[in-house]
């Protein structure tokens, strides 16, 4: 997780007279794939003037959706990219296969479905990610899903309902989820 991604902060449009990045500053011009400065902007913690992060002025400016996109607003929000990473950050500290577990693809008909289990000791965890902008359907079956499949957790707080052993699993666009066999949850 990189500064600002908790919170889906993009890069910031910071004009070059702006610019700190002292690396940068020694490319060819026109090399602004080099350029950090539009990813180091302060973090925003409210809507304030400053992002609450001062009352002066910040070394680079804020983003403009910084009303939007700061801790506070999206602390309040439960469906914000903030809520997401926390409940996220607390499945892995629940389930030690998130923390240790072996790694195993799993293949799928789906062109754009991307799964694997990750193992530790008894248990393990399915994660199902959809990397379309439509919705995408896999067979359980396809998941090595033997009793079915539960989520635990995902990218939305509303988780896909249990799949039976041969059911289908609907993931919506971009979505990913955390499964576990059925009853083991």
């Amino acid at each position: 997780m990189y500064y600002g991604e908790e919170l889906g902060l993009g890069d910031v449009d910071v004009p070059p007279d702006e610019r700190i990045d002292l690396a940068a500053t020694r490319t060819e011009p026109g090399t602004t794939w080099w350029e950090r400065s539009p990813s180091r902007t302060p973090l925003p913690w409210s809507d304030e003037p400053g992002g609450g992060f001062t009352t002066g002025v910040p070394w680079l400016r804020l983003g403009e959706d910084t009303a939007r996109r700061n801790v506070g607003a999206e602390l309040a929000d439960p469906d914000s990219v903030l809520s997401c990473y926390r409940r996220l950050i607390t499945t892995r500290s629940a389930w030690p296969s998130l923390q240790a577990g072996d790694m195993t693809p799993l293949a799928t008909d789906h062109p754009t479905v991307v799964a694997f289990r990750r193992g530790h000791g008894d248990g393990s965890v399915l994660v199902a990610l959809n990397t379309s902008a439509d919705t995408a359907t896999v067979a359980a079956a396809e998941l090595d899903a033997g009793s079915g499949l539960e989520a635990i957790a995902g990218t939305r707080r509303d988780l896909p309902t249990a799949v039976g052993a041969g059911g289908m699993l609907v993931l919506r666009p971009f979505e990913a989820c955390l499964l576990v066999e059925a009853g083991s949850g």
